[in-house]
């Protein structure tokens, strides 16, 4: 930005103000002026110059505020969804069940929504992303999806075993021995030896400030519930206690204090209970009901009480298959956001 030349000003001037017909001694004086309003208008630049400057740092300190207030909501909303998991954490109140751990798998929708609203209040959608974020939602991306195909897995284990039971109760009546061969308790499902809860990677170029850092904070909040969350599912659904305590090695997993005693309550019982759901337990002991009955001759009751344990299971079961699929669907889909931003990017 350059100061400008008493010339520069006479010519900006000559249609305000008719100088041609100055007397000659005024000349000097009139120069004189020239260069006072050249000083003028020079520091009035310099002075519109720091003011877009100040507005500049002022509007960086003000997006700045509003990414951390949007983070703030974000852990506020997070921290209530699981303090409703505990409100029921009365005396003698047991976690372990198969409704509660529908519950917890209701989180993950509910956490990943409130990540995109949380960019969508920072006005920092995906096309503005930085690769390390990008990368980063990759790879979060990729290991609920791997979850969700385990989840997914045991579903598929349980329908079968449910499949087997209702079989076995249209065959009491005709043919009770027949029947016998069907009656088979649900067995834990192991899952494949490759299936690995990944806890936060912590890398070098992370980000350290402004949208970037709200982001990167998110992303590892939504990680780590998530890694809780299909810990426990699996768990439960499995009937092993194995996904749980290895997702609980998991680095700097507990973000929330809540979540922390919650998951105390929650471990023990799961140690307790050897990871046999309170469901699935009744079905079993129904079943041994039903065996006894059966050689007694006496099996009405007892076929009663095996189909109200099932119709129990399946009610819930057909619940959480139906919300994995919409969730796989919904990461697929950001999936294939990221992919063609990052397509549009290269060329």
């Amino acid at each position: 930005m350059g100061k400008p030349t008493p010339r520069q000003l006479q010519l900006f001037f000559k249609s305000l103000v008719p100088y041609k017909d100055q007397p000659p001694g005024q000349n000097q004086t009139y120069q004189n002026l020239l260069v006072h309003l050249s000083d003028m208008v020079f520091l009035v630049q310099r002075l519109s110059h720091s003011i877009r400057q100040f507005s500049k740092l002022d509007n960086h300190h003000h997006h700045s505020e509003a990414s951390s207030a949007s983070l703030q909501t974000f852990r506020s909303h997070v921290s209530n969804c699981l303090n409703q998991l505990s409100l029921d954490s009365k005396p003698g109140f047991k976690y372990w069940s198969l409704p509660w751990i529908h519950r917890c798998f209701k989180l993950l929708p509910v956490v990943n929504e409130a990540f995109a609203k949380l960019a969508v209040d920072m006005d920092y959608p995906m096309s503005k992303w930085e690769a390390i974020s990008i990368e980063e939602y990759f790879q979060y991306s990729l290991n609920l999806l791997e979850h969700l195909n385990s989840i997914r897995s045991a579903l598929a284990h349980l329908s079968q075993a449910r499949v087997s039971l209702s079989h076995a109760l249209s065959l009491v009546e005709n043919s009770p021995s027949l029947a016998m061969e069907y009656l088979r308790k649900i067995q834990s499902k192991k899952l494949r030896k490759e299936f690995e809860m990944k806890g936060i990677e912590e890398r070098e170029d992370m980000p350290c400030s402004g949208k970037e850092l709200v982001v990167h904070e998110a992303l590892t909040i939504v990680k780590n519930i998530e890694t809780w969350v299909c810990g426990i599912v699996l768990s439960g659904l499995c009937s092993d206690a194995k996904p749980y305590m290895m997702m609980r090695k998991s680095a700097a997993l507990f973000v929330d204090s809540s979540l922390k005693a919650l998951d105390s309550s929650v471990c023990r019982e799961i140690e307790e209970k050897q990871g046999v759901l309170k469901e699935f337990k009744e079905v079993n002991d129904a079943v041994d009901c039903l065996v006894e009955a059966l050689d007694n001759g006496e099996a009405h009751e007892a076929v009663k009480e095996l189909e109200g344990r099932l119709e129990v299971i399946e009610m819930v079961l057909q619940c959480i298959g139906k919300e994995l699929d919409c969730l796989f669907s919904n990461v697929l889909a950001g999936r294939d956001e990221l992919i063609e931003i990052l397509r549009q990017k290269s060329q």
